[in-house]
């Protein structure tokens, strides 16, 4: 019988290894090291946090990273595909982390049509979110609004539903007296915060709240209202643009890295310096490098760190994997793990350096503590950095430089998961390679209609949804099981025989790789895992805890990447039987 396999057109390969390196880098260097680092060192201490950040960088991060692109590199083949041949039991754990890698997409390039939305509002000379407008609820507060009615009212009326209002009136409001122009007065003794009693909120934060998501009062998981057409444009937007820049294979994508992973490095650069020049900088820098020593005593900063270690770097996700197969089979991959590595961490640690320097000029501006400007997530990017733009001379300019670097960012991650689930299909079906266009475009396609109820009025709960429980637990899981499968599966020894065909050497690292695969990281996965159990909280948005029916359909999304798992185990135990443990048929491709 003839084999058709020959017949099958070949797996891509990078066009060169700088492709391959700046690919990687883009894609471990993404929106975590702008918006999660420097919140986890204000959270654990400041500068204090580098010590179990740089601990985890070494005793999990590097680890998993090399060995995953080792893996990638020596079979030529993805991450769908590289366990089954590894050994044939292992085959959902490729499968695995392709769907973790599909689960994400869909909410991750919701990211990307926020920015794209921000950088078409942003062409003006006056920012949308830069004071309150008419259509903003009540509790919105411009500090130069407030100025403004202080000095025409001889500091007798302060800014609030949108007009200058009396003090006197606003005391009433809680049945207090007027005490001066913050506070209202009970007595002699008792006095009342009126900034704290309005409950104010900036108006980037209500710009972002209203308009951006067009979240209502009334918005629940009940009520998630009608489709917003501004969210519907730049999302299609946003997925046309990862379709165009995928559609020739990494051969595209890799040139596009040429722009959109070393662009936001010029920026940061120039907001570095930029930011140092603002009064009050030195302010936030410091209180960055500021350690708090006892805060290492206890554990919540060392899971964090390994969480922002093993999230920032990208591992487990299968993209590694791919990127790696498709390079030279003499690729000396050590080397690019330790540069990516360490770069990725470096442009944190400096992204700390930029961050705080806006934020100490945002505490000096509102004339409050470091400490209460800063927020996590979403919120720092879209809230916080809007609100300090909008302060700056040439804001527009700032705006636009600001959001085309937090795009490139995200199209880099971008295009590694989706590079991962498109190459786990023409892998699978490799008649499908013939027909790159329509794989990649199907891939969007799909990913594109699933995101569409993000775009509702009460989206952002979905998201929330789907970042709480998308990948947390599972790739833990799925992390301690690669490195059981390569460390005691195949065994150290065999895989450092892989390495030496392929021309790396471990040299003087090598004891270090031994025991952090054996024993070090995986034990380290694991109470990682047994602690995010314990110390589990349901998901919320602001305020609003979700339903518990909705927690369940998290659980859900988090046990997803083990049906696969599952399911290929049972298949190959029937069809193998004892011999599905076995490694014999791991060989490279060539």
């Amino acid at each position: 019988m003839k084999n058709h396999e020959n017949d099958y057109p070949e797996r891509d390969q990078w066009g060169n290894h700088c492709d391959f390196f700046l690919s990687c880098l883009g894609y471990a260097v993404g929106l975590g090291n702008i918006w999660r680092f420097p919140y986890l060192c204000y959270k654990h201490g400041g500068g204090s946090f580098l010590v179990p950040y740089l601990s985890m960088l070494f005793l999990v991060g590097l680890p998993l990273f090399f060995l995953e692109l080792g893996l990638g590199q020596y079979a030529s083949i993805g991450a769908a595909k590289i366990f089954d041949r590894l050994m044939p039991a292992s085959a959902g754990i490729g499968w695995g982390v392709v769907s973790i890698s599909f689960i994400v997409i869909i909410y991750y390039n919701l990211i990307i049509a926020w920015c794209l939305y921000y950088l078409y509002v942003g062409f003006t000379t006056v920012l949308p979110w830069s004071t309150c407008q008419p259509w903003m609820s009540s509790a919105c507060f411009s500090l130069e609004q407030n100025i403004a009615c202080l000095n025409s009212s001889n500091f007798q009326s302060i800014f609030y539903n949108h007009s200058c209002v009396d003090l006197s009136d606003v005391c009433s409001m809680f049945s207090a007296k007027t005490h001066n122009e913050t506070h209202c007065s009970y007595n002699s003794t008792s006095f009342l915060d009126i900034g704290k009693a309005l409950d104010r909120k900036s108006a980037s934060e209500e710009y972002f709240t209203n308009q951006l998501l067009g979240l209502k009062e009334d918005s629940s998981w009940e009520n998630l209202g009608s489709f917003q057409p501004h969210l519907l444009i730049c999302l299609i937007l946003s997925w046309i643009t990862v379709f165009l820049c995928l559609c020739k294979g990494v051969r595209s994508s890799g040139k596009v890295v040429y722009f959109t992973a070393l662009y936001p490095f010029v920026i940061l650069g120039v907001f570095f310096v930029r930011g140092l020049t603002l009064p009050g900088a030195i302010n936030g820098v410091m209180w960055y490098i500021t350690p708090e020593w006892e805060k290492i005593m206890t554990i919540q900063p060392w899971t964090d760190a390994a969480t922002q270690i093993f999230f920032s770097l990208g591992v487990c996700f299968g993209t590694l994997i791919t990127f790696a197969s498709y390079n030279k089979f003499k690729n000396n991959c050590l080397r690019d793990a330790l540069l990516v590595g360490f770069g990725n961490c470096t442009t944190s640690i400096f992204s700390g350096f930029v961050v705080f320097s806006i934020v100490g000029y945002m505490a000096f501006e509102l004339g409050q503590p470091v400490g209460e400007v800063i927020k996590s997530g979403p919120g720092l990017t879209f809230i916080v950095y809007p609100q300090a733009l909008a302060k700056l001379p040439l804001a527009p300019l700032w705006s636009f430089l600001f959001f085309t670097m937090i795009l490139t960012l995200g199209l880099d991650s971008q295009f590694g998961m989706t590079e991962t689930v498109t190459s786990a299909v023409m892998d699978q079906f490799p008649q499908s390679r013939r027909y790159m266009k329509t794989v990649v475009f199907s891939v969007c396609a799909v990913c594109c209609i699933i995101g569409l109820p993000f775009c509702l009025n009460g989206g952002v709960f979905m998201f929330e949804l789907i970042n709480w429980y998308s990948a947390l637990w599972s790739t833990l899981l799925l992390a301690v099981f690669e490195f059981v499968l390569v460390a005691w599966g195949l065994g150290v020894t065999k895989y450092y025989d892989n390495l030496r065909e392929m021309g790396v050497s471990t040299g003087i690292l090598s004891w270090y790789f031994r025991c952090t695969w054996k024993i070090v990281s995986p034990c380290l996965m694991l109470v990682l895992l047994v602690w995010s159990i314990i110390q589990y909280k349901p998901c919320y948005y602001e305020k609003y805890v979700f339903p518990q029916y909705i927690q369940n359909i998290g659980f859900g999304i988090s046990a997803l990447p083990f049906v696969p798992a599952s399911v290929l185990l049972l298949v190959s135990l029937c069809k193998h039987g004892s011999s599905a443990f076995s490694t014999a048929g791991w060989r490279p491709s060539h």
